[in-house]
């Protein structure tokens, strides 16, 4: 999505996944032009961004990049996540734990969306499990990836 830039004194290649930043790029300059007017509306405004399954790659893509352009660090609530960035090395993990505030990526256990794609080095910005995982689950992801509003699969989950 972006050229190397310097993070930490060091410089940064940012990868994700092809299908997912092809997305994220097609909505790119009318999220940055909406962001642009509210921050101007609202400059001390608290900046959220909420998705759940593909719009959750996009959530967290967008957290990285108001960040980057912007200095902001958003909250982040996704369910039923994919895994958008590639991790090459500690210095890209660390530089996106920073991208964000509070982040909050709700993966039941036995969603086999949230594996994808399942490939090593793919991650998200920050995996919370929920639900209890059973291998013969992940073969029904239209149970298992449309739970997120059954309020009993966050038992055990810190408060928020």
């Amino acid at each position: 999505l972006y050229d190397t830039f310097t993070y930490g004194g060091k410089p940064v290649k940012m990868y994700v996944h092809s299908g997912w930043g092809e997305m994220y790029r097609a909505v790119k300059h009318d999220m940055h032009v909406d962001f642009e007017r509210e921050q101007r509306a609202h400059p001390t405004a608290k900046v959220e961004c909420i998705g759940w399954s593909r719009g959750s790659a996009l959530a967290q893509l967008c957290v990285q990049d108001l960040n980057w352009k912007y200095g902001r660090r958003p909250d982040c609530y996704t369910f039923g996540s994919v895994k958008p960035f590639y991790i090459k090395d500690k210095l890209v993990r660390e530089y996106l734990d920073s991208c964000g505030n509070a982040v909050y990526n709700f993966c039941h256990r036995s969603d086999i969306v949230t594996y994808q794609p399942p490939f090593p080095k793919y991650e998200m910005l920050r995996r919370v499990d929920v639900g209890e995982y059973a291998f013969a689950r992940l073969f029904d992801p239209w149970r298992w990836h449309t739970c997120y509003d059954r309020l009993y699969i966050y038992a055990g989950v810190e408060k928020i």
